[in-house]
């Protein structure tokens, strides 16, 4: 016979050919000691793999905890730093404005006597 021409047999319960019109099929309905291994073994297999997967997912969340902390404290500081930036840009724009006022009165006297009481000021408060 060519392969394609190929005929399935089926065999009978008692082990005699079936004829390929007839095709009944037989399905032995025993369970069998590896049988049950395998499915306790599956069941392990996917228990230890949640068990695993919770472990991991409460790692995570501990973790996006602390980054969020952390996150938060660091937009505290960058904000201080700012907010400090920003007193110092008024203080050398004041230091600025004296020294030129002081300028115009008298160059030589009054702006080393201006500079250095605002900065004894500056250093008290």
């Amino acid at each position: 016979m060519k392969p394609s021409q190929t005929q399935h047999t089926l065999r009978s319960s008692d082990g005699g050919a079936v004829s390929p019109a007839t095709h009944s099929w037989i399905v032995k309905r025993e369970i069998t000691l590896g049988h049950l291994l395998q499915i306790v073994a599956l069941v392990c297999l996917l228990v230890a793999g949640w068990s695993n997967l919770q472990k991991d997912l409460a790692l995570i969340q501990h973790d996006l905890t602390r980054l969020i902390s952390n996150h938060q404290e660091f937009q505290r500081l960058c904000e201080k730093l700012s907010q400090q930036c920003r007193e110092h840009e008024y203080r050398i724009r004041r230091l600025e404005e004296t020294a030129s006022s002081s300028d115009d009165l008298d160059p030589e006297t009054s702006q080393n006597e201006s500079l250095t009481d605002h900065t004894q000021k500056e250093v008290r408060t």
